[in-house]
């Protein structure tokens, strides 16, 4: 789902997952947490240290997502509106893996 903030996404993701069996939920919140950087930057400039390890847990989200697609498994995914085009590449790299239309 790519809706805007505050548009309730987690809610309908969350019932979204409930319901599938097994279903991942690669939370770039998660990823970002997990950098070994991010917590050292973070009382530091709390605005700028997500964009600071983005290029870093992006790429470890990218690698999750693609093993579930792979495992032809269930994803769950939940987005704001995206910077540039990361949040199309996503959306056109999940329909060629699974001829899904949106």
């Amino acid at each position: 789902m790519w809706r805007p903030a505050g548009a309730g996404k987690t809610a309908v993701a969350d019932l979204v997952q409930h319901s599938l069996p097994a279903a991942t939920r690669p939370s770039s919140h998660a990823f970002k947490a997990a950098h070994p950087d991010y917590l050292t930057l973070l009382p530091e400039d709390p605005h700028e240290a997500g964009a600071a390890v983005r290029t870093g847990y992006r790429a470890r989200q990218k690698t999750a997502e693609d093993h579930v697609r792979a495992q032809r498994g269930h994803k769950v995914c939940e987005a704001a509106d995206a910077p540039g085009d990361y949040a199309h590449a996503s959306r056109r790299t999940m329909r060629r893996a699974t001829g899904w239309r949106w």
